[in-house]
């Protein structure tokens, strides 16, 4: 009995998350064309420290999750889908919405896969 009603409550913060993560990639996506990127954000750096650095910050924002109960992980959520919608577009309008789909679905693969642990 305990475990189906924590398979029914993990069914939907699941089915939240799905809804926030597709909305948000719709928004994104239709805002595409008001988006401008910052000059700043092209320079690259090949310093380990700046990657180890990023990951410490993206670390410790995910952790505040658990202090802000979830609020900064929604916000996590709905920013990757509305960057993913905006990245859609952007490369949908320099090719076809195909070759991004190509372009993106291995990187998500790869990544998802990291994070997932299934008991």
């Amino acid at each position: 009995m305990i475990r189906q009603v924590e398979i029914k409550y993990i069914r939907i913060l699941l089915l939240i998350s799905c809804m926030i993560y597709f909305l948000s990639t719709c928004i994104g996506f239709f805002s595409g064309p008001y988006l401008q990127l910052n000059p700043i954000a092209l320079s690259l750096s090949t310093n380990p420290y700046t990657y180890i650095i990023h990951n410490f910050k993206s670390m410790v924002f995910f952790i505040s999750g658990l202090f802000t109960m979830g609020i900064s992980t929604m916000y996590v959520l709905f920013m990757n889908g509305f960057v993913l919608g905006a990245s859609l577009y952007g490369i949908g309008t320099a090719s076809t919405f195909f070759s991004a789909f190509i372009r993106i679905i291995p990187h998500g693969i790869f990544e998802q896969e990291e994070g997932v642990y299934l008991p």
